[in-house]
């Protein structure tokens, strides 16, 4: 995870139009602060809800984490992730698509 979030948090830092958020389903505010800490987590936003409010913002209760791409205030990727499933190919994966919306939107 962290992994994943330093990348994001990288592109997001050289492409200053693409907004990132992280969501953390039933994860306690004060863990998702130490993370973005311990990680030096700038550019990502770095959020948390329950299973309640996952269905209002349109996260699958049952990712065991969210990460959606936005451009122009739209999100335009969302990627759920199952909890032990976020590997390598993934990441790739997910950074891809991030990249991929600054390009379509020239």
């Amino acid at each position: 995870m962290a992994g994943l979030v330093r990348k994001l948090d990288e592109l997001a830092a050289a492409k200053k139009e693409l907004k990132v958020v992280v969501n953390f389903i039933d994860v306690a505010q004060s863990e998702v602060a130490k993370f973005a800490q311990d990680n030096g987590v700038r550019n990502v936003s770095l959020a948390t809800t329950d299973q309640k409010n996952a269905e209002r913002f349109k996260v699958n209760p049952e990712a065991g984490v969210t990460i959606m791409n936005y451009l122009d205030k739209k999100v335009k990727s969302n990627h759920a992730v199952a909890v032990g499933k976020l590997e390598d190919k993934t990441i790739a994966a997910i950074v891809e698509s991030a990249s991929e919306l600054l390009s379509a939107k020239k």
